[in-house]
């Protein structure tokens, strides 16, 4: 019970500080002083500064380090349960949609959703942001928005986006990028053409998650070769194919679908809602460890809490028969199972002005309305 009540005055505290910046936000938003240049802000919490892509007022300013303020006492209040604290930066983004410094805050959004293990957040919020600072001017912006198109490109080639990717490369055009970013990029293009003309080589996310779930479980090396040689048609595997290979490996198991807030199963495979697989490793502190050896991933391993699996996975798993079984699990049919894919068409994102209302909304478990300029925490 004091946790349920601690939850829910942090919950009612994070609200306030929505409604706060909400409230200067609508003010700010009215007519005042002429637009300049900005200066950058360093915050604690977030990898990249903020800097702006075009001139802001004064207005815009003082809303965002208001924003800002809230995001430094929220963080601090906030388990790592989640990313409610970040809502406070995407409500600045909604509330001032045609802001030059919303490049850089959905970027640092993105990579924050990313390191947390939201795939499809990060896509969305990379893609607003490249939309929103690609015409800045400043070497400062350009770097940023440059780091962010390789971030982008990079999800996209590591989750085997093909289709996406090849949108990007017609998007950026022959645009000067630096270094970091340009070897991003192609490192980007050389992975869309294996997708293109091998994708039995490029789309092994199935096979490799199953590999990573064996060897968890200790297999023998020498059991698993197999799946080495296991190659792939556009489409990349389905679920049911997956659980073919774990016959074939010898392993026993189950193919389930799990709601939101059930357990999670250790060790598994999960297939994430931007059409990918990898697996659970293990559990510690409330965190699980996610393995994907996809090539060009930069690292094999992601800490990820619950709240991130419940919001970006699609529900479907391949577990071990000896794993904690939750009886709340339903099997999955055949036919479901058939139709689970990695590296199908993935969900679009999209660079248009509704996208932060979108991104706020899925960013915190407050359920906020805004009614002229009233907001109620429901």
């Amino acid at each position: 019970m004091r946790q349920v009540a601690s939850l829910e005055v942090h919950r009612a505290g994070v609200s306030a500080l929505i409604a706060l910046v909400v409230l200067t936000g609508d003010a700010a938003a009215r007519p005042g002083e002429p637009a300049a240049p900005a200066a950058g802000r360093v915050i604690a919490g977030l990898e990249e500064p903020l800097v702006s892509t075009r001139p802001t007022s004064t207005e815009e300013d003082r809303s965002l380090d208001l924003a800002i303020a809230a995001f430094r006492i929220a963080a601090a209040r906030t388990s790592s349960d989640g990313p409610i604290h970040l809502v406070l930066l995407a409500r600045f983004v909604e509330g001032h949609p045609s802001s030059g410094w919303n490049a850089a805050v959905l970027a640092n959004l993105g990579i924050s959703y990313y390191r947390g293990g939201y795939f499809a957040r990060a896509l969305d919020c990379w893609q607003a942001a490249w939309a929103a600072g690609r015409d800045a001017t400043d070497p400062r912006a350009r770097a940023l928005v440059d780091r962010t198109l390789g971030e982008l490109a990079g999800l996209h080639a590591r989750l085997g986006h093909v289709d996406e990717l090849e949108k990007l490369f017609e998007d950026v055009g022959g645009r000067a990028l630096g270094e970091p970013a340009a070897k991003a990029m192609a490192a980007a293009r050389d992975a869309a053409t294996t997708m293109r003309h091998d994708p039995g080589l490029a789309y092994r996310g199935g096979p490799n998650a199953l590999k990573a779930l064996l060897l968890a479980r200790r297999a023998a090396s020498d059991s698993v070769a197999f799946l080495d040689k296991e190659r792939s048609v556009r489409r990349g595997f389905s679920l049911l194919q997956l659980a073919g290979l774990a016959d074939r490996a010898g392993l026993r198991y189950r193919l389930i679908h799990r709601e939101p807030g059930q357990a999670v199963p250790v060790p598994s495979v999960i297939h994430w809602n931007v059409n990918h697989f990898a697996t659970i490793v293990a559990v510690r502190d409330g965190g699980y460890l996610v393995k994907d050896s996809t090539p060009g991933a930069g690292t094999d391993e992601l800490w990820v809490r619950q709240a991130a699996i419940d919001s970006e996975a699609s529900g479907f798993f391949l577990v071990p028969e000896d794993v904690s079984q939750d009886p709340r699990w339903r099997e999955a049919t055949a036919a479901e199972a058939s139709r689970i894919y990695a590296a199908a068409t993935p969900r679009r994102a999209t660079a248009s002005r509704t996208a932060p209302v979108r991104l706020l909304k899925a960013s915190s478990n407050i359920d906020l309305i805004r009614t002229g300029s009233q907001v109620r925490s429901m």
